[in-house]
């Protein structure tokens, strides 16, 4: 068997990556702050299908036998069991 080498993130090739996306980020930020700022909104809009498309499966309406899962127990709620 392979020894465990650990993880890529704790290479010496992630920290700089790492680094490198740090100091471009910066720069960005101070030297054209304009620009960022402006761009925000329309991260916001396209971030929102992008996590319905990355969490779908996961939004636990069923359990592993296929039925309709009730998340809400409580005695006084209008769900019928």
């Amino acid at each position: 068997m392979a020894a465990n080498r650990g993880t890529w993130l704790r290479s010496p090739a992630a920290s700089l990556m790492f680094v490198v996306i740090g100091v471009v980020g910066l720069y960005l930020v101070i030297e054209h702050s304009t620009h960022v700022l402006a761009v925000i909104p329309y991260l916001v809009l396209l971030a929102c299908p992008l996590m319905h498309f990355l969490h779908r499966g996961h939004d636990g309406h069923h359990d592993r036998n296929g039925e309709a899962a009730t998340h809400d127990k409580s005695p006084g709620s209008s769900r019928s069991n």
